[in-house]
């Protein structure tokens, strides 16, 4: 399981990995055919927030979501197809969610609480 700093204390943990439902590629990240689950906790250790993609339908339109770790990001990578043009592939779209963050590998020393005391 691997997790990132942030600059303010905050942890982003890896949970498991999902298959899309829809493979689509995606700028910068090539063919996403799975996406991974990420627990952001506070400095204090308490869940802050669930980064989990997903898959589902409005009218004629189908989406599909991941997230990924690239370098120091957080990326989610969101795909569209419409009904109308599913030869023509998705409209996707790639931005950051959290940027700017250290391994936990590279950060010194235990987390608090960890280690004998």
């Amino acid at each position: 399981m691997s997790s990132w700093r942030l600059s303010d204390g905050r942890v982003l943990v890896e949970g498991p990995a999902e298959k899309t439902s829809r493979d689509f590629d995606a700028p910068g990240l090539g063919r996403v055919t799975e996406g991974r689950t990420y627990y952001l906790l506070t400095a204090a250790g308490a869940l802050e927030r669930v980064y989990e993609g997903g898959s589902g339908a409005v009218q004629e339109h189908f989406y599909e979501s991941a997230y990924r770790v690239v370098g120091t990001d957080l990326v989610e990578a969101f795909a569209d197809w419409c009904d109308d043009h599913l030869e023509a592939g998705p409209r996707v779209r790639v931005h950051a969610v959290l940027e700017g963050m250290i391994s936990s590998s590279e950060t010194d020393g235990p987390r608090s609480g960890a280690g004998p005391a």
